[in-house]
């Protein structure tokens, strides 16, 4: 049944409210209040009468000349927007494009032995209305969306390029309430890898110096247990006779005394925290590193002619000569603390 409720009287020109008596015309589907259709005695509205229209088509034209608004919140939408951009409503649009499919023969598509149609997206999307659009690379939010003076959100997918469908709910999180926290697990394993594969090469570089400072008591133990242990330092004095001496003082090197167990507990604590600030605000180091970079780029290539869009896909994405490239300073840092391990003791 249509809610009539905020919608004008024909005949007496006041909002029809939820305890009105309402009646409509047989024949447009006008209405009225009950006491206004009386008095009138019949339908007054001539101009729908005489072009054969219905009051619930004018009702949805007006809507669409003055733009569709969210039914919880709202916010203006685009006549293509298939979810409102500010609480995840599915639009009018989206409604209407469901009940085309439901009143269409199902087409399905193949993907090796599986098989997915058009009804049962339709149905996960129904019954979960909140959830992202993740068939949009934008996740169904509005590409025009600011995120500071330059960058959009369509800006920002351009600069992320791959997996925007991870970045994009996060980093809009971040810009509505500020909080910088969220998971990252390639971070929280190989943050140097990480940045350097998002092609923030100093960061990466930074990671990779702090992680070899705090792992030299870690690896002077693990050095020493190799050489005693195992028995390899007989072996290494074949091989390196030049550094007999420096591995017979590591050898020799007592792990037991209280300063070393101190330097080796705070060593380990700061590894922890180093863990966990890389797992929890990479994706905020990544997002500044969007807006800032991004915005320095837009201008540029705005002033000087060139696409903005290919300028941003252009230095942003990712890069794997920067991961190769930081992958092989991992195991020259890993010998370089070992050799300022021979060195200083």
């Amino acid at each position: 049944m249509f809610n009539y409720t905020g919608y004008e009287c024909k005949s007496c020109g006041k909002k029809f409210t939820d305890d009105d008596d309402i009646v409509v015309c047989p024949e447009c589907g006008t209405p009225y209040h009950r006491d206004c259709y009386k008095k009138e005695g019949r339908c007054i509205n001539d101009e729908l009468h005489s072009k054969h229209m219905s009051w619930k088509a004018e009702v949805e034209e007006k809507e669409q000349a003055e733009g569709l608004k969210c039914s919880v919140c709202g916010n203006t939408l685009r006549n293509d927007q298939l979810f409102c951009d500010k609480c995840g409503t599915p639009t009018p649009y989206y409604l209407s494009q469901k009940d085309e499919a439901d009143g269409e023969e199902q087409e399905s598509f193949s993907n090796g032995d599986t098989f997915f149609n058009n009804a049962e997206q339709n149905a996960m999307e129904t019954m979960y209305p909140y959830m992202l659009n993740y068939s949009d690379p934008l996740c169904g939010f509005s590409p025009d969306e600011k995120y500071d003076e330059d960058m959009t959100t369509k800006d920002i997918a351009d600069f992320i390029g791959s997996n925007t469908r991870f970045y994009l709910p996060k980093f809009r999180v971040m810009k509505a309430t500020k909080f910088k926290l969220s998971f990252n697990i390639p971070a929280m394993l190989f943050p140097e890898f990480y940045f350097a594969y998002r092609k923030m090469p100093l960061l990466a570089f930074l990671v990779l110096l702090i992680k070899s400072i705090i792992s030299i008591p870690s690896s002077l133990m693990g050095m020493k247990i190799m050489l005693t242990e195992y028995g390899f330092k007989d072996a290494l004095v074949n091989m390196y006779p030049s550094f007999e001496a420096a591995l017979t003082k590591v050898a020799e090197f007592s792990v037991t005394g209280g300063s070393f167990n101190m330097l080796y507990n705070i060593s380990s604590l700061v590894s922890w925290v180093v863990i966990f600030i890389f797992a929890t605000l990479s994706n905020y180091f990544y997002y500044k590193n969007v807006i800032s970079k991004g915005s320095k780029i837009k201008k540029s290539a705005a002033a000087s002619g060139i696409n903005v869009s290919e300028a941003l896909k252009s230095a942003g994405g990712t890069s794997a000569a920067l991961l190769v490239t930081f992958i092989v300073l991992y195991f020259l840092s890993t010998y370089a603390v070992m050799a300022a391990i021979l060195l200083i003791v």
